[in-house]
């Protein structure tokens, strides 16, 4: 007996849109659970001695807390990445992910504020954590034998870049243009993808890298400002 068709396979989220990430991923919990398996694709890991001996702990924060059995740390999945300290819930960064890597001229972080219901300096701070993720790109290098391998479309590259700065920037200051240059190049090196899959790469580079919006005790971690956080 024929009940009609059958319901269509659900994407990977490699190929997954905005729409498809909203109905997959509908609350904190479930994005939480998303992250961890692609940090962790074969289970959670201690982030000090490396064993898989670990036990799931309680909730704090919105955060799933994992205890070693073997050293006694304790960790989470933003715990060594941009999103280490946040306190946005998971759910808007994997969103966050998705709009700027599917943005192709760029996010401002106006936009990025009123899609996510945060403040500016959030959406800000947010925007250029992504972009910490998106450090790939090359247009020249040496190939085997000596060649040297080059693009013929860095014309058309630096005009649509021109665009995106003017046009969904506006403006950019010297100390962070870099930050814009390397999430341009990130794209263009990867426009053969899908918006999903450039999504799940950017996520994947998020692990050994932090960037605080103000400087801390860490010297280690770079920050967007060079002074301390102000006092309130």
């Amino acid at each position: 007996e024929d009940h009609g068709a059958s319901p269509p396979a659900m994407k990977p989220d490699s190929d997954a849109t905005l729409f498809d990430l909203t109905a997959r991923y509908p609350d904190e919990e479930s994005a939480v659970r998303y992250f961890e398996s692609l940090r962790w694709p074969k289970g959670p890991r201690c982030l000090s001695c490396k064993t898989a001996d670990v036990v799931r702990g309680q909730t704090e924060r919105r955060r799933q807390i994992w205890h070693c059995r073997k050293c006694g740390e304790q960790f989470t999945v933003t715990m060594g990445t941009v999103m280490e300290d946040t306190k946005l819930p998971l759910r808007k960064w994997l969103l966050a992910f998705h709009l700027i890597g599917a943005s192709k001229k760029g996010m401002s972080a106006l936009q990025l504020a009123r899609m996510l219901g945060v403040s500016y300096k959030t959406a800000w701070h947010l925007g250029h954590r992504i972009r910490a993720t998106m450090t790939d790109g090359e247009y020249v290098r040496e190939g085997p034998r000596g060649r040297l391998v080059t693009t013929n479309t860095a014309e058309g590259l630096f005009a649509n870049l021109k665009r995106q700065i003017t046009g969904t920037h506006h403006h950019t200051s010297k100390r962070h243009l870099p930050k814009y240059l390397e999430e341009y190049d990130y794209k263009y090196n990867t426009r053969k993808k899908s918006d999903g899959a450039r999504t799940v790469a950017a996520i994947k580079r998020a692990v050994g890298k932090r960037l605080t919006l103000y400087r801390t005790r860490n010297a280690g971690v770079p920050s967007l400002f060079e002074g301390p956080a102000p006092r309130r």
